[in-house]
């Protein structure tokens, strides 16, 4: 007996159950990864630039607090001063307000003071005096002098009482300096300082600090004033703007950009930012984090598989090798049977098989001498085996061809449920019609009983009746074509629905259907399309594209209460073509998931209701059904435009 060299055929077998196992672990830790990672990402960033502005809310309230304590401590005195010195002679008032002036601006610790009024007082103690001082603005608490070249800049309160008497108290810089040194949860990179209305630094940066600005020359100064109030953020502060932004300083470094105006200090700026660099250095860790936990995740998903893989193919590799010894005639071998599984149980077959084949070729040998009839018996038997043996190939084979076609019915499963909430639009609008109907038959037949039902109520009926059931049928015409369209998507037979008609009045027709849909709805739909263009194609397809964009119109383009424009224009161009154009005035799409709403199960809505499966569909009919092409272009908060190309033929 000629041997067969052994071959085992389940090598491939293995690899497919190895991949196939690899992608139901990666796949969904690998997405579930990605969101959490990308969340987590987006999270630790929006927390790390917010903490830059709560840095500059920080400065901006201690400083607020300090300039109002010192106006109400200023306003307190002056409002007390002329009590103190009432008691005194005229000729000694003015040395008590000296003398109260300057017990306060030792207090204070001031610069100087200035006690004025209109009949000609003027008290001045201190060494020093600003001679512009010009008025507040609304909201203004203090003043600064103006820059001059080797002279440190002050600040100064101004305060009026009842009587016409004015307070000027001259502080020192440095008191406001205070608030903007070197704040360490901004870490090593960070800076906060404030200017003013002018651009003029009132605490310099610390990049700056190590420059010696005592000596600086107004022209120099002014230099610095150009290039902050070149600065696009500092433009925007000086507007009244807060905001935190990521921007590039001069040193064309990345920065986190915090501002805040100041109106206490006559519209200053008070401005924070930290080194981008530093302030996400933790994302750059949890980025290598992440790494290395996928590559741990891929190994153990990888040995998973091949264990497996492993458990599945060996008994199989037993079983192909039994079958190939008892191909070269060893009968006496049989195959180990364990457990209940499909393999034990065609090892058990396999094992039956062996000892009948095995009988027979004793019988057979044993008695080959024997009379024919007994031959002929033998032979019989033999026969009987190998009846039963097809038997067993026949059931196996067809077992294989029901599992083909399961496998086929399971996929067309998968996209008749994909599509199925959108047949709901039709069969929801008769039953809605239908429900309508019945209750103005009640009301009807209610008022006839009772002998009070008159010409009006009975011809509004026979209206509401007209309409209700034409919508019925309508709809009822739709759900049947809208499946007959899937159908067709999935067996490919579209020439049974394929049929002449006028695209217009078609389109009416559709958006017949869905005024339920519009009835509460603030939302005008307009529709811009030659009278006598006649296309040959799938109308259930039509129908169900233009459903689909104005049912996601109203659930993602408009608010409830929010007006609207739909508009659809369709065009009539050459070689045979047409052009639908879909358009809505809503909220547009964000340009970042516009790459992504033709997805299947991708949505913004999936906690109210979204399935993510309509512009999806709506892309597999146009390419698949009308051979066409689909292209979308949106402008957040401008609307939306979907243009489709297809044959007037497909």
């Amino acid at each position: 007996m000629k041997k067969i060299s052994t071959y085992y055929p389940h090598h491939s077998l293995k690899a497919r159950l190895v991949v196939l196992t690899l992608l139901f672990l990666l796949l969904p830790t690998g997405i579930l990864g990605y969101l959490g990672y990308d969340y987590l990402y987006d999270t630790i960033k929006a927390s790390n630039i917010r903490a830059v502005g709560h840095i500059a809310d920080a400065r901006h309230e201690q400083l607020n607090i300090m300039l109002k304590n010192t106006n109400d401590r200023a306003e307190h005195f002056l409002q007390h001063l002329p009590q103190q010195c009432e008691k005194r002679d005229k000729a000694k008032v003015n040395d008590c307000f000296k003398q109260a002036l300057q017990i306060f601006i030792n207090n204070e610790q001031a610069i100087s003071a200035t006690l004025s009024d209109a009949n000609g007082l003027n008290i001045h103690v201190g060494n020093t005096f600003v001679p512009d001082i010009t008025p507040f603005q609304t909201g203004q608490l203090v003043g600064f002098s103006a820059p001059e070249k080797s002279v440190q800049r002050l600040y100064y309160i101004v305060k009026e009482n009842e009587q016409g008497e004015r307070l000027t108290v001259t502080f020192p810089i440095s008191a406001i300096q205070q608030i903007f040194v070197s704040d360490p949860s901004l870490g090593e990179s960070g800076d906060v300082f404030i200017m003013d209305s002018q651009g003029f630094f009132i605490t310099y940066p610390h990049l700056l600090e190590s420059q010696d600005h005592s000596n600086e020359t107004l022209e120099q100064h002014a230099a610095h004033l150009s290039e902050a109030k070149n600065d696009h953020a500092m433009q925007h502060c000086l507007m009244m703007g807060n905001a935190e932004m990521l921007d590039i300083d001069r040193r064309g470094v990345e920065i986190i950009h915090s501002f805040r105006f100041v109106p206490e200090v006559g519209g200053g700026c008070i401005m924070a930012h930290l080194d981008q660099a530093e302030a996400f250095a933790t994302l750059n860790a949890l980025q290598w984090r992440v790494i290395w936990i996928t590559i741990g995740l891929v190994i153990f998903a990888l040995m998973i598989a091949l264990m497996v893989g492993k458990n599945i193919v060996k008994p199989i590799d037993k079983l192909c090798a039994v079958t190939h010894q008892i191909i070269n005639g060893n009968y006496a071998i049989s195959a180990v049977v364990s457990g209940d599984s499909e393999i034990a149980a065609l090892a058990n077959a396999f094992n039956l098989m062996t000892e009948r084949l095995k009988l027979a070729f004793d019988e057979l040998n044993a008695h080959r001498t024997q009379l024919e009839h007994k031959v002929q018996k033998r032979t019989e038997q033999l026969l009987i085996a190998k009846n039963e043996a097809e038997q067993s190939l026949t059931l196996l084979q067809e077992t294989q061809e029901s599992l083909v076609q399961a496998e086929k019915m399971a996929a067309l499963g998968g996209l008749v449920a994909g599509v199925a909430h959108e047949i709901n639009t039709p069969i929801g609008i008769t039953l809605t019609s239908a429900s309508f109907l019945s209750e103005e038959t009640s009301k009807v037949m209610s008022l006839y009983q009772q002998g009070e039902l008159g010409g009006d109520e009975l011809e509004a009926y026979f209206d509401n009746a007209k309409q209700s059931t034409e919508l019925m049928t309508m709809n009822c015409h739709r759900a049947a074509d809208l499946i007959q369209s899937f159908k067709q998507v999935a067996v490919d037979q579209t020439s049974d629905n394929q049929r002449e008609f006028n695209l217009k009045s078609y389109l009416e027709e559709v958006l017949v259907s869905l005024r339920p849909a519009l009835k509460n709805r603030d939302i005008r739909v307009e529709l811009d399309c030659p009278d006598d263009l006649m296309i040959l194609g799938f109308p259930g397809a039509i129908s169900q594209i233009v459903t689909n964009f104005i049912m996601n119109s109203l659930t993602h383009g408009y608010d409830k209460n929010q007006q609207g424009i739909i508009k659809l224009h369709i065009s009539d161009l050459p070689e045979n073509k047409i052009e639908f154009r879909y358009s809505d005035d809503g909220k547009g799409i964000p340009s970042e998931i516009q790459s992504k709403i033709f997805d299947p199960f991708f949505t913004t809505q999936r906690g109210n209701g979204g399935s993510g499966l309509g512009l999806n569909l709506v892309y597999n009919i146009v390419h698949q059904t009308l051979k066409g092409l689909v292209q979308v272009h949106s402008v957040e908060g401008e609307g939306t435009t979907f243009t489709i190309h297809f044959p007037k033929e497909s």
